[in-house]
């Protein structure tokens, strides 16, 4: 079972600049107990596991935690899926089709990439959702 994020790791996101030259390599104590704990109560049975490894490291996420998502203005040829923190993993399936479908065809049938584009944070059109992450629902 793989685990992450928390209190702890939000609270940093949103408080505090990473120097991705001078992080961490493994999560703190603290963290790990709220995982453990987290993990145990969504799946009690968890009680029983035992950490086999940790890692930590800066994450990659926009200012509104969604995919910065499709062609780049100015840069001629050039794609990004990048941005997307969490998220991403989960979505790489759907943002793949999406980007095979835009360099094959020039666009994508079923994902407005402006939406998700570099653009909507000068736009101020940035995501806001009802969760904690600003997560869209």
């Amino acid at each position: 079972m793989l685990a992450g994020g928390g209190l702890a790791e939000n609270t940093s996101m949103e408080s505090e600049a990473i120097d991705p030259d001078d992080y961490p390599s493994r999560p703190s104590a603290i963290f790990e107990v709220e995982i453990h704990d987290n993990l145990v109560r969504r799946c009690p049975w968890g009680q029983r596991m035992s950490r086999v490894r940790s890692w930590s490291g800066p994450d990659g996420n926009s200012p509104d935690f969604h995919l910065i998502f499709g062609p780049v203005p100015g840069v001629n040829g050039y794609l990004q899926i990048v941005g997307g923190s969490g998220n991403s993993f989960k979505l790489a399936p759907a943002t793949g089709e999406a980007i095979a479908e835009h360099v094959a065809t020039g666009e994508c049938s079923y994902v407005d990439l402006a939406a998700f584009g570099i653009t909507r944070f000068a736009e101020k059109r940035a995501f806001r959702g009802g969760y904690q992450m600003h997560i869209i629902g």
